[in-house]
C-alpha cells in the first residue's frame, strides 16, 4: 500500500495538486495523509477518489473543535500510525487529546507522523518511527525546499522516502523492518 504524507501546506494550491498529481496520478498512492497547518487546503482534492486522513494545525480555529479529532491513530497494513501536528503535547491540545509521546512509548503505535517543524525528517526512535514530510511553501524561512513523504507500507516492512517537490529527488530514505521496533 502506499500513501502520501504531506503537511504545512500554508495555502499553496498549486504545490498541492502537483503533490497530488506525482502522489496518486504517478506513483499509485491509495491515501492521502494531511498533518495540519491549513488542512482545509485539502477541499481541492476531496474527490472522493482516495482516502483522505488529516488533523488540523494546533493553532487551526478547528483545533479546538471536540468534533475534529486533533491526533488519531490510524492502522494501515498492521501498521498502527499515530496522526498528529506535533510530535509533543501542547499547551493548545483539548482534554483527552492523544499525547504523542506518550502513546509512543507506551506502544500504541508503531509510526508517529507529524508535521509542525517544517524541517523533514525520518528517525528511528527507541520503539518507533518518526516521520516528518516537511511543508510545501515556496518561501521557508527554515531554509528546507517543499517537500513530501510517499510511504510503502508492507505487513514487514515501511519504505519510506521524503520527495524533494521542484525536482523530484529522494532526499531521505529508509527502510525499516518490523521486528526493529521490538514488537
Amino acid at each position: 500500500m502506499r500513501i502520501a504524507v504531506l503537511s504545512d501546506t500554508h495555502g499553496e494550491l498549486k504545490n498541492l495538486n502537483n503533490v497530488y498529481s506525482v502522489a496518486v496520478k504517478e506513483l499509485g498512492a491509495q491515501v492521502f495523509i494531511h498533518l495540519g497547518d491549513n488542512y482545509d487546503d485539502m477541499t481541492i482534492i476531496e474527490t472522493g477518489e482516495i482516502e483522505i486522513v488529516k488533523v488540523p494545525g494546533i493553532f487551526s480555529e478547528h483545533y479546538q473543535n471536540k468534533r475534529i479529532p486533533n491526533r488519531i491513530i490510524k492502522a494501515f497494513e498492521g501498521w498502527r500510525f499515530l496522526i498528529s501536528h506535533t510530535k509533543e503535547a501542547t499547551s493548545n491540545d483539548l482534554k483527552g487529546d492523544i499525547d504523542p509521546l506518550n502513546a509512543m512509548t507506551c506502544g500504541k503505535a508503531d509510526v508517529l507522523l507529524h508535521g509542525h517543524t517544517h524541517v523533514p525528517e525520518i528517525l528511528h526512535e527507541t520503539g518507533y518511527i518518526r516521520i516528518n514530510p516537511g511543508h510545501l511553501k515556496d518561501n521557508d524561512k527554515r531554509g528546507y525546499p517543499p517537500t513530501y513523504c510517499i510511504l510503502e507500507v508492507e505487513s514487514d516492512f515501511l519504505d519510506a522516502k521524503i520527495y524533494s517537490l521542484k525536482d523530484g529527488k529522494v532526499l531521505l530514505a529508509e527502510r525499516f523492518e518490523k521486528k526493529q521496533l521490538g514488537k
